[in-house]
């Protein structure tokens, strides 16, 4: 489930029956989660009066830019471990959650429990919500 308030752009992602709040801010980047493991990422910006805060995010933004696409990837991993805190559980028991999870999914497909969602409506899907908070 997705939420997002303006205008501070609060977003929320619901994981495993609880919460995650991602991100509120004036300016920023947040990421939603918009289904069975698809995660987009949404870059706002909100008009704030030039307050000291968007001139660091815009520096900061700015100095993000310049790095190589694999620095700025880790740059965003460490970011969002920021927000969610270590792992609670071992790599070895997510792999498994994951293989538990691919499984069921499987299962649920071949009993015909799941629709296909051609790629093509879920990416116009996506896009009609970006440009929806793009507004």
């Amino acid at each position: 489930m997705l939420s997002v308030n303006s205008p501070s752009m609060c977003i929320r992602q619901q994981r495993r029956g609880q919460y995650d709040h991602w991100f509120s801010a004036e300016s920023g980047i947040g990421s939603v989660s918009l289904g069975v493991g698809l995660l987009i990422f949404i870059v706002f910006s909100i008009p704030d009066g030039g307050s000291q805060m968007a001139a660091i995010l815009k520096d900061i933004e700015a100095q993000a830019l310049e790095l190589s696409p694999k620095e700025r990837g880790s740059l965003i991993h460490r970011l969002i471990l920021s927000l969610e805190g270590p792992a609670e559980e071992t790599p070895e028991e997510i792999a498994k959650a994951w293989d538990t999870e691919i499984a069921r999914r499987v299962a649920d497909l071949e009993a015909g429990r799941t629709q296909c969602i051609p790629a093509d409506e879920v990416f116009a899907e996506i896009d009609a919500i970006i440009h929806e908070y793009d507004k």
